[in-house]
């Protein structure tokens, strides 16, 4: 999993491991829009969070997850709009621009990202109840 925020770097991965998910590096954004494609492409294996940073332009935001498996982003800006279009899977929360909102795919009511982990959690749990019935 390949993480896309417009929060801080270090931030984003304590929030990656305070729910379970192992991050395996941080690529800022201004690092990644110096990049070749081919570097990038060297990159992803290594890196799970790619922050943005204020010179980062929303086109190149896209290009970090073109042709991944699956993409999640979280922002709240209009410059956050395309890459959460883009994104498998789009969040971003009630506070943040009504473009952003109108480009995420989930719009969490609180900025609590705790509430993630537990659909995550019933998601598989009702994923299982299913299959035992199928």
């Amino acid at each position: 999993m390949k993480i896309i925020t417009g929060d801080n770097g270090q931030v984003a991965a304590k929030v990656c491991r305070d729910i379970g998910v192992a991050c395996a590096g941080v690529v800022n954004g201004t690092e990644v829009a110096a990049m070749s494609d081919d570097e990038l492409e060297a990159a992803i294996p290594t890196t799970t969070v790619f922050p943005a940073s204020a010179r980062t332009r929303s086109h190149e935001s896209s290009r970090w997850h073109e042709g991944r498996t699956r993409c999640r982003l979280s922002g709240d800006g209009v410059n956050d709009a395309v890459a959460l279009h883009h994104a498998d899977v789009g969040i971003s929360v009630d506070s943040g621009t009504d473009v952003a909102k109108d480009a995420a795919d989930v719009v969490l009511l609180d900025k609590d990202l705790g509430v993630l982990a537990e659909g995550v959690m019933e998601g598989r749990r009702i994923f299982a109840n299913t299959m035992k019935y199928v």
